[in-house]
């Protein structure tokens, strides 16, 4: 019994430092990226840019889902709630704040944080819900929203925090309902669902848990009013949008190759940065499976434990799906880990009332402190965001330039850091696009080696590019300018 105490005593202890460890990785990297006082110019995920530029285009009335095999070859690559959602956010703090489209970073990465806030208390009402209140629900609730795999997510221009934010609501609302739910739950858990999928247009996997929930318990009805109040909103919403909405948003017709590694390495990752996840989800399927030989039937668990592994499979099926496509990061991740914290604090008296258990999972937090311990002295991961530098320099420097004007660097495309026409940035699937031969006049290649641009800005040596109906007339931070000689 001693014993016991002792070793609950440190895993509590274990716990705290695990947060303390992640409160101080997240504070630098926050710190590391965004400043009030002074413009950052960082990206805090890959391929922000796209982001970025389709909101400004949606701020100044752009339109929208275009066909990004033709020129400029932009992508609209979320749903619309996402763009709309952050634009009228931006309008708003450009109100109080008198800000410049400069700081449209800034301000949207600090709207993605209090998202993150948000769905933090979200998922610690549903454990609180699920299974009362206590420290240990804190700190693992803390170490997932604000940890490793969330990281730089939490901080960046991107739909899914507030995507799962929506989710996690609606598994809120359906757990606190479950029991004698009617029509109006059905309608307003339909609603919520849609909000999170209009913000990005994966966000499936809680509608289809919560229907096949009904279907197992024979609710058909439930079934077809919950579908059919969905099913009316997304066909709404197409309807109301152009032709290209569905094929941007879903890749349809879009080259996006396959790579193998990137699944290995993405799932090594996963099972390494929420290492203390995985053991206390492995100790609860080990109980379920071999001691308590309960097969995942409907008829031997409860039902709350029904729907959260039925998320939880549902949201690994998808993950299986995506992980192999080129590009594929954390992100696709997040529904695992919010099913598998949910079921984890369901359980958790499974874990805290074994000693050998209790070893394996105080094993665990070592190991996650360990790698939180690596990310402080900057042995794995990264503290800080790819910095650019000089950009007044550069922005005075190519001031009195054509607004007929092809940059190749991605940060500096966006159209506060270069004053040109139809702003684009090089999408993630640009490259396939245009070894495919799909882009309209041969991508920007092509018009460059037309001469359809007056200026370029190059930052790297391009053999891809023919340049022979142009000459350099200067250098700007790093950059040769070139115009066309005629």
């Amino acid at each position: 019994m001693f014993l016991n105490i002792t070793i609950k005593k440190l895993i509590y202890s274990l716990l705290l430092i695990s947060t303390l460890l992640t409160l101080f990785i997240f504070i630098i990297r926050f710190f590391n990226s965004i400043s009030l006082f002074e413009l950052r110019h960082v990206l805090t995920s890959g391929y922000e840019e796209e982001s970025l530029l389709e909101i400004w285009y949606n701020l100044n009335k752009g339109e929208l889902y275009l066909n990004h095999l033709s020129f400029p070859y932009r992508w609209t690559v979320y749903n619309w709630l996402f763009y709309d959602f952050y634009s009228l956010v931006f309008i708003i703090q450009k109100y109080l704040f008198n800000l410049s489209f400069e700081w449209l970073p800034t301000y949207l990465r600090l709207t993605t944080l209090s998202g993150s806030i948000l769905l933090f208390f979200t998922v610690f009402k549903t454990a609180k819900l699920l299974n009362g209140f206590s420290k240990i629900k804190f700190y693992l609730i803390f170490i997932l929203i604000f940890g490793l795999s969330f990281g730089y997510w939490n901080i960046t221009v991107r739909p899914d925090i507030f995507s799962l934010l929506f989710e996690t609501i609606a598994i809120f609302y359906f757990i606190k309902k479950r029991n004698n739910i009617d029509i109006k739950d059905l309608i307003l858990i339909a609603l919520i669902l849609y909000i999170a999928w209009s913000f990005k247009q994966t966000a499936l996997i809680v509608f289809c848990a919560i229907n096949l929930y009904f279907l197992v318990n024979s609710k058909l009805k439930l079934n077809i009013i919950m579908c059919s109040i969905f099913g009316l909103l997304l066909v709404a919403t197409i309807y109301v949008h152009n032709d290209n909405y569905l094929k941007t948003m879903y890749f349809i017709g879009t080259a996006y190759p396959s790579d193998l590694d990137i699944f290995i390495k993405n799932s090594i990752k996963l099972l390494s940065k929420n290492i203390i996840l995985f053991m206390a989800l492995s100790i609860i399927l080990f109980e379920f499976i071999f001691l308590r030989k309960i097969s995942f039937n409907i008829k031997n668990l409860d039902k709350e434990n029904f729907f959260l592994f039925s998320g939880l499979v549902l949201s690994i099926f998808y993950y299986l799906i995506v992980s192999t496509n080129a590009g594929v990061s954390d992100n696709h991740t997040f529904q695992i880990l919010i099913f598998i914290m949910l079921i984890i604090i369901k359980n958790e008296q499974i874990i805290f009332n074994n000693k050998i258990y209790l070893n394996f999972f105080q094993f665990s937090l070592l190991i996650y402190c360990f790698f939180c311990i690596l990310v402080l002295t900057g042995n794995i991961g990264r503290l800080s965001p790819k910095k650019y530098s000089n950009i007044e320099d550069y922005k005075k420097c190519i001031e009195k330039i054509g607004k007929n004007t092809f940059v190749d660097y991605n940060y500096y495309r966006l159209p506060w850091n270069t004053k040109y026409n139809n702003p684009s940035v090089e999408t993630f699937n640009y490259k396939f696009e245009l070894m495919r031969g799909k882009l309209e006049n041969g991508g920007h290649e092509g018009l460059i080696s037309k001469g359809f641009y007056d200026h370029l800005i190059l930052f790297k040596n391009h053999d891809k590019f023919k340049l022979e109906k142009y000459k350099i007339i200067k250098n700007c931070n790093n950059a040769k300018i070139l115009k066309l000689k005629n």
